[in-house]
Formats: C-alpha cells, sequence, structure tokens
C-alpha cells in the first residue's frame, strides 16, 4: 500500500479519502486494467483480427504492461484475492463476459470463425492468461516471448480443420 501511496505522490490519508479501504484500491485498480484488458480485445476484433489473433494482441499488450509497471505479478495477485474478495471475483466474471461478447460478435460483414465457439475462446484466453502472466511475472518477456505467435497458429489451424462427423 506505501508503494501505491508513494507512486500517487499523495499522502496515506488522502488515498483514503478517496477509497474507504485497501480493498477499494485493488478493487478499483483491478476494475481499471481489467477494462483495459477487454477493450484491447474488442480492438482487435473491430479491427478485423479474427478470435485468435485477438488473443494473441491481448497477450501481447499484457506483455507490454508488464514492462512499464510490474502488470503480470499484479494481476496474478488480484486474481488470487478474487479467491476471497466477491467484488473482485464479480469484475472478473464481468471481464470474462465482456470478453465472450467481444470474441462471439462477428465484424460486420464478416463471418465469424464457424468451428471456433466463442465461448471456448473466451475459456481458452482465462486458462491461458494466468500461466501466462506467471511466466512473464518470473522469467520476463523472454519466457513467453513465443507464446502470442503460437496461441494464433494453433487455435487458426484448429480453425481451418473441418470438423469430424
Amino acid at each position: 500500500m506505501q508503494d501505491l501511496v508513494e507512486e500517487a505522490g499523495m499522502s496515506s490519508g488522502a488515498v483514503y479519502r478517496y477509497f474507504p479501504s485497501k480493498d477499494a484500491v485493488i478493487e478499483a485498480i483491478a476494475a481499471e486494467n481489467l477494462a483495459q484488458v477487454v477493450t484491447v480485445l474488442e480492438q482487435a476484433i473491430e479491427d478485423g483480427a479474427s478470435p485468435p489473433a485477438a488473443i494473441a494482441t491481448v497477450l501481447e499488450f499484457v506483455t507490454r504492461r508488464h514492462t512499464e509497471d510490474g502488470f503480470a505479478a499484479i494481476a496474478l495477485l488480484v486474481w488470487s484475492e478474487a479467491l476471497r474478495n466477491p467484488t473482485l471475483a464479480a469484475h472478473l466474471r464481468d471481464a470474462t463476459a465482456n470478453a465472450l461478447a467481444a470474441l462471439g460478435d462477428p465484424k460486420p460483414g464478416r463471418g465469424r470463425h464457424r468451428s471456433l465457439d466463442p465461448t471456448a475462446l473466451a475459456d481458452l484466453l482465462l486458462c491461458v492468461l494466468p500461466g501466462y502472466l506467471m511466466r512473464l511475472a518470473l522469467g520476463g518477456p523472454e519466457a513467453i516471448e513465443n507464446v502470442p505467435a503460437a496461441v494464433e497458429k494453433v487455435f487458426s489451424v484448429s480453425a481451418s480443420k473441418p470438423k469430424s462427423a
């Protein structure tokens, strides 16, 4: 908390005038960061990226953010806090719902990838992201440098394969 107060350039008392508790500060930071991640996903889809490419774009965004401010380590802490904090858990559920909406809503004039279920893609993002964040937090950008392209390639290949009868 002291690091946050110092970063804000405020006294503890001033911070607590805006936020009633440490949890409220964490919740506000988490909500803002989750909104940024969803916005990156939505923008990638809007710009015409395939769902796998949009997920890769999110991973690249997370990497850039981590090099700026240690985003990955903070995100992991927030996700673990969500196990005990219902407000954080609700923010994560909302972000998941927004990601699902973005992945399932094709850009006008573009067909959705028929074999890529938007729910499965949102679940994939939620499953891949914690491991990606852990590798990034512990090993730095070089530990995950090939992951975004691999995610895009693997899921683009599976999208192009016809479903078995």
